[in-house]
């Protein structure tokens, strides 16, 4: 069962107005298709930047010089690939072996427009450039795919739910990094999946949190899992070539259990809905399905 149609809340809390979310504008356009064929095009257009990236190391070699790439040469390429999205490069806060992906937004904070892709002072090939790989991965997926990026827009899920603050938002995505983004603890995946599962239940239980809030955090969680892993997928058709994906990707990062952990979110996601179906049905007389 899918469970991402935006449309959900409006369906199923009829009685309850609430704002309509407002797409980021740092997308490209005339995107469509299913989401195998988005992510294809992902890879396509990562590709289609690597291209470039090998381009500009091979005339460093060929110059003499180290195959090393600054930030202003990286955003050069990168701006070939995508040159009507706003993107902001700097190695503020990353050493030579992290990065990370911070949206922009306008003045009133109410739609992101660009993005901020912080990453190594130079890029090395064949040493760092997987970073660069599994970075750009996040940009290109939260600009074909519009509606998650008005979903992860903190101030329009805040005006979306009732009794939603900004210090809640918080605390689901601290619950995410904390537990959901982390490597497993226990010895198996039955005894890790358990846990979460429990833990989930209790984190909810602990802030009172109505069924539309669940609904929309638990989507977010999904995203950002699935983000993840098809980030770390890509980046291991690039980065190995002696070993498949998936062997690459279960000696490097298969504690994080990304798939099992997306599959336990899908069900309690599942369960949520049915639940909402039913007290839907029943205030307004229709049969319930799930």
């Amino acid at each position: 069962m899918k469970i991402n149609n935006l449309k959900f809340l409006d369906k199923y809390f009829p009685y309850m107005p609430y704002p309509k979310r407002i797409a980021s504008s740092a997308r490209l356009s005339g995107i469509k298709g299913s989401e195998q064929q988005r992510n294809e095009m992902i890879e396509g257009l990562n590709n289609n930047l690597f291209k470039l990236i090998d381009d500009a190391f091979e005339k460093k070699v060929k110059k003499g010089e180290q195959p090393l790439l600054c930030g202003k040469e990286i955003l050069k390429c990168v701006k070939k690939v995508i040159p009507k999205i706003k993107i902001k490069i700097s190695s503020e806060n990353v050493s030579g072996f992290d990065a990370f992906v911070e949206n922009i937004f306008d003045k009133n904070k109410k739609t992101i427009i660009g993005y901020a892709f912080s990453i190594p002072e130079t890029i090395k090939k064949g040493s760092n450039d997987e970073l660069l790989r599994h970075e750009m991965h996040h940009i290109l997926e939260e600009a074909v795919a519009p509606k998650m990026a008005a979903r992860s827009n903190t101030e329009n899920l805040i005006g979306r739910l009732k009794n939603y603050t900004v210090y809640k938002n918080e605390e689901h995505l601290y619950f995410y990094e904390d537990n959901l983004y982390q490597k497993m603890s226990f010895k198996n995946t039955q005894e890790e999946i358990k846990y979460l599962n429990t833990i989930i239940k209790n984190h909810f239980k602990g802030f009172k949190t109505p069924s539309e809030e669940k609904i929309e955090v638990m989507q977010t969680w999904r995203h950002l899992l699935k983000s993840e892993l098809n980030a770390y997928t890509d980046q291991a058709k690039f980065a190995c070539k002696e070993k498949t994906p998936d062997e690459y990707l279960k000696d490097k990062y298969g504690d994080y259990l990304f798939e099992p952990k997306i599959k336990l979110i899908e069900q309690i996601l599942k369960d949520e809905i049915a639940g909402v179906r039913k007290i839907s049905a029943e205030k307004y007389g229709k049969k319930s399905t799930v």
